[in-house]
This record gives C-alpha cells, structure tokens and sequence, in this order.
C-alpha cells in the first residue's frame, strides 16, 4: 500500500501541508525559526504552531537528516512520503485489530483494502497534513486497548495518546473512548 502511495500521491495539496513544508525548509535554511518570510518578524514560533505543536518539530527532524544527504530534496516530498508510510502503518494496524476482533483474515483485509483505497484516506495519506501521523497514533492506542488477553498499559496508552494530541490537537476527543476501553477492559475484572 506504501509504494502504491509513493506512486499515486495527490497533486492538490491541502495549504497546512504548504505550510509545514515551507516553515520546515525556512527552518533549514536560516537557523532561526523563521519561514521564508511568511510569519511576523522576530517570531520563532516556527516549531509550536498552536493547533500542531510537535508536527512540524517531528518534520524538521525527519527533513534535516534527508537534506544533509540530498540538498535538492523538499520538505512537502519528505513530509508526503512519511504521511503515505503513516498511511500504510494505520492500515496494517486496522487489519491486526479487525482480525483480532472478527479472528477472519480474508474480511478483515477487505475492509482494510476498502479503508486504504478510500479516496478521503487515500487524499489524507498521499498529503503533508498533521491528521495522518495523529490518526495512525490512535489506532496504535486502539490496538493497545484492545489486546483482550492482556491488561493494557496504561502509561503507554496515556503517552501515544499524548503525543497524538501534540501533533494535531483533536486527538483530544479520543480521551473518553480511552477511559472506556480501559474501564471495560476483561483485565478490568481482575483488580
């Protein structure tokens, strides 16, 4: 599913995505928190946008290493092939929870196929945007919570979910089916 991301990416952009890229490679390019212009002299805000705030500090990290082997290379690439990466890795974990749920590899791989070549994910994952990364965390959430063999970590959970928070803020709302599922978790009994 990745390489077929890479192959098909999407053309249109969303403009957060622009946004993120070009903060990312202002950030790589003068040192000192400022993109190309577009935000208001003195701030160096670049890494902490209020809604986003890890997103684009993961992006420069991921961006810099890139740049120093290849200098040609763009942000809005770099970030597009880590969103359909992402893309990929939330799907595989949607198989691993619908198998585990239903215990029926050959419909759980259809509903996934349905879910990875679904124009809205298909637009989301081939795109630079912070929704990918944050989605992809929460599923992971859901894969941990829903390990019914096993007491889930509650600090690990709390941390994914953290950080999903912190790279696109409406993974808040993900806090009270969090609290659920631990609470009606089978190991839940066992206290």
């Amino acid at each position: 599913l990745w390489l077929v991301y890479l192959v098909l990416p999407t053309r249109n952009h969303y403009w957060d995505g622009i946004g993120f890229a070009l903060n990312i490679e202002g950030v790589a390019q003068d040192h000192n928190g400022l993109a190309l212009g577009t935000q208001a002299e003195g701030s160096h805000s670049i890494y902490f946008n209020p809604n986003h705030l890890l997103h684009n500090l993961f992006g420069y990290l991921i961006y810099s290493p890139i740049r120093a082997v290849w200098p040609a290379a763009r942000a809005l690439d770099v970030l597009v092939a880590v969103n359909s990466f992402l893309g990929a890795l939330t799907a595989w974990l949607l198989f691993r929870i619908l198998n585990r749920w239903s215990g029926d590899a050959p419909l759980s791989g259809l509903v996934t196929l349905l879910l990875g070549f679904s124009a809205t994910w298909w637009k989301f994952s081939t795109d630079a945007n912070a929704y990918v990364p944050s989605v992809c965390l929460l599923v992971w959430c859901t894969w941990m919570l829903t390990d019914t063999s096993r007491r889930p970590k509650v600090f690990a959970v709390g941390v994914v979910h953290a950080v999903a928070i912190l790279i696109h803020q409406i993974a808040v709302l993900f806090y009270p089916a969090v609290v659920l599922a631990i609470w009606l978790h089978p190991a839940a009994a066992n206290r």
